[in-house]
């Protein structure tokens, strides 16, 4: 009973965090929010900010713009994207994934090896398709 006491009242938590974040940026509109200027309003951490902000991202119930405030990813609510580039969510997976992959086919050119090349992007591709 007591683990299940904690999960509700960190799903409780994570709701207000949400609701909070929502309204943040509601009263920024276009301009938007960072997780720095999130972590600062709420009192918290980059970790706490960054990943409500990313949970907020994966379930679409915000957008994460393309271009950086001082180097930071740029949240808004979608109803404030107007017509700018959004980044799509990624996991932590799927980018180091990439990154693998982006070391794997530069070693496979350094050695003019195309057909190393193929193969490592299908295999890449492989491990995520459903």
């Amino acid at each position: 009973m007591r683990n299940i006491i904690r999960t509700s009242q960190t799903l409780e938590e994570m709701t207000d965090r949400s609701f909070k974040i929502n309204r943040y940026l509601h009263h920024a509109g276009e301009h938007g929010c960072t997780w720095m200027d999130i972590a600062d309003a709420m009192g918290t951490h980059h970790g706490t900010a960054s990943g409500a902000l990313s949970v907020m991202h994966k379930n679409k119930e915000i957008a994460r713009l393309k271009t950086k405030r001082n180097g930071s990813s740029i949240y808004v609510l979608p109803q404030y994207i107007k017509g700018r580039a959004t980044s799509p969510y990624r996991s932590s997976a799927a980018k180091r994934a990439l990154f693998e992959l982006m070391d794997l086919i530069e070693a496979d050119l350094d050695r003019g090896d195309l057909d190393s090349c193929y193969r490592h992007i299908q295999e890449t591709r492989d491990k995520f398709d459903d």
